[in-house]
């Protein structure tokens, strides 16, 4: 071998190596810092560069090794996850992945970092060995820490200073309409969500006031638990009411319904059902899963994709499109990940982009607000009133 193809192939390794993405690991426990980083660097693509053992490393080393993506444990000693997401998204934002198994203080942690600015939340995983079940855990972190590190995130924490709640925005009609559903019923708005979905939720239903006369169901891909924590933060902002599904509830105007972790939701003669049926595109639950239940009434229906990578919930819109429903898709500019949502508008079954915020528009002119407000809050209160007692404070 010469010495120019010794030099070149020198400068290739170098090149590659430059191109991997840089992960800081943060976690308490020595096993999970090793797996975690077994599982990152296991198709060479990226390389964990530090290992922090809690928050407080986390966030010194994220300061002065610069990473490209972070991904971060909730429950550590001396400085918790929760705080270090938040310290280190009000001095030098990075894109950060929550790995954690789920307890219920973690759990309202973790929701809250998502608040912060946390790009995602993945699921621990259980267990060391070669088994399916972790095989496609590891594919699911490569796959989030991969698009978190594409993310460009913003300064979106107020690390030392007071935060001042925010007015909820009068929404105006929107320049872009459809007629509302015409079907027997009142209207229902599917959204599927994923990567970033989070963030967008919580700008579209604050926005959305009371007397809503549609009923929203939300797939929000998420592990178990964690969904119940999200659906109370994002009800303690809302006017509407927000709560995690469970089997057999009725669906009602006013009131959305987030799918819990684990199981896949659809509608059923305006029911909610559950099951554990097999993954759609490795998802449970599933977006797809979801419009598909709906395409018997597609004339009732807004199908919304928000921010997530992947299709998931494409096949579904093509198929409401084709029946006749209103189909909405979120634009590139305010997605985090515009995998989903771009899917959708490439294959062209995503009729309308907007953010978040011109969403909440276009819904309340598409679907109408009931001048019978007070009945649609007394009617949500059946859905609100039996979880009171298991509610737990958002961020507590």
């Amino acid at each position: 071998m010469s010495m120019t193809e010794v030099r070149g192939k020198a400068g290739e390794a170098a090149a590659a190596a430059h191109a991997r993405r840089r992960v800081l690991v943060a976690d308490d426990s020595g096993l999970m810092r090793r797996t975690i980083t077994q599982i990152l660097e296991g198709e060479g693509d990226m390389q964990v560069i530090a290992t922090a053992r809690d928050g407080a490393e986390a966030i010194e080393l994220s300061e002065r090794l610069r990473p490209d993506v972070v991904t971060m444990d909730v429950n550590m000693p001396r400085l918790d996850g929760l705080r270090a997401v938040e310290v280190i998204m009000g001095r030098r934002p990075v894109p950060i992945v929550i790995i954690s198994s789920y307890t219920k203080r973690g759990g309202k942690a973790a929701a809250q970092a998502l608040e912060y600015g946390a790009v995602e939340i993945v699921e621990k995983p259980s267990r060391v060995g070669i088994t399916l079940d972790l095989d496609l855990q590891a594919a699911e972190i490569r796959a989030k820490v991969r698009a978190a590190s594409r993310v460009r995130v913003v300064r979106t924490a107020s690390f030392g200073m007071t935060r001042r709640p925010q007015p909820l925005a009068r929404p105006q009609p929107a320049a872009q309409r459809v007629p509302p559903p015409k079907g027997n019923g009142f209207p229902i708005v599917a959204i599927g969500a994923s990567t970033g979905g989070p963030a967008a939720l919580s700008e579209l239903l604050p926005l959305l006031p009371a007397g809503f006369r549609g009923s929203l169901m939300i797939v929000q891909h998420m592990p178990p638990g964690y969904t119940n924590d999200l659906a109370h933060c994002l009800d303690q902002k809302s006017v509407i009411t927000v709560v995690e599904a469970r089997h057999g509830d009725p669906v009602v105007p006013g009131v959305a319904y987030v799918a819990p972790g684990g199981f896949h939701m659809e509608w059923t003669h305006d029911r909610i059902k559950l099951h554990e049926g097999p993954r759609r595109n490795m998802h449970r639950p599933s977006v797809d899963v979801l419009f598909e239940s709906l395409v018997s009434v597609p004339e009732r229906v807004q199908c919304v994709l928000l921010s997530g990578m992947g299709d998931d919930g494409v096949d579904g819109m093509k198929h409401l499109r084709a029946g006749g429903a209103a189909t909405i898709a979120q634009d590139e500019a305010s997605s985090v990940v515009w995998g989903m949502p771009g899917a959708a508008t490439k294959s062209g079954c995503a009729a309308l982009q907007f953010p978040p915020a011109r969403m909440a528009e276009y819904l309340c002119a598409a679907v109408g607000i009931d001048g019978r407000a007070q009945a649609v809050t007394e009617l949500s209160q059946v859905v609100r009133e039996p979880r009171a007692a298991r509610a737990a404070g958002c961020g507590e």
